[in-house]
């Protein structure tokens, strides 16, 4: 299973935000829509299901920490304070993609991977990565891995 593409990330950080935000006082001036769930998957490029989950989490606790109700930059706030794997483990990122892209099969149809390139079974991800973080962190965002079935 790769990172979320952004419409997964979309729906992780709807599922994250719906479940936790129920109750009036938590709610008071945030307003939950399209937008700000398009803006938070923007920010949340390179994060797995769990580190977004994480991210709302902290942000709940940053509000209730200061008793008032949640806003959208205490959220934002502990997304830019994550350091997410895909920045400590990118090159095993990377290395499970080339593994996946001849032994498995995409979870994402392929109609939600246009934003993303993935390179034909065997080949090399995009550029020599090794010891350049710039084009890691390029490969690793641009492109997703397994092959992808159209039935």
């Amino acid at each position: 299973m790769d990172l979320p593409t952004k419409s997964e990330r979309k729906a992780i950080l709807e599922v994250h935000l719906r479940k936790r935000l129920k109750h009036k006082e938590i709610l008071t001036g945030f307003k939950l829509d399209a937008q700000l769930i398009g803006k938070m998957a923007d920010e949340t490029e390179g994060f797995s299901g769990a580190e977004i989950e994480q991210a709302v989490i902290s942000g709940l606790f940053e509000a209730f920490a200061e008793n008032r109700s949640l806003s959208f930059d205490d959220i934002l706030r502990a997304a830019r304070n994550t350091v997410p794997l895909s920045v400590t483990q990118a090159e095993e990122i990377l290395a499970i993609r080339q593994w996946a892209n001849v032994r498995a099969v995409a979870a994402t149809p392929a109609d939600e991977r246009v934003e993303y390139s993935s390179p034909e079974p065997g080949e090399e991800p995009p550029g020599d990565t090794a010891g350049d973080s710039d084009k890691t962190k390029k490969s690793l965002f641009s492109t997703r891995g397994g092959r992808t079935i159209d039935f």
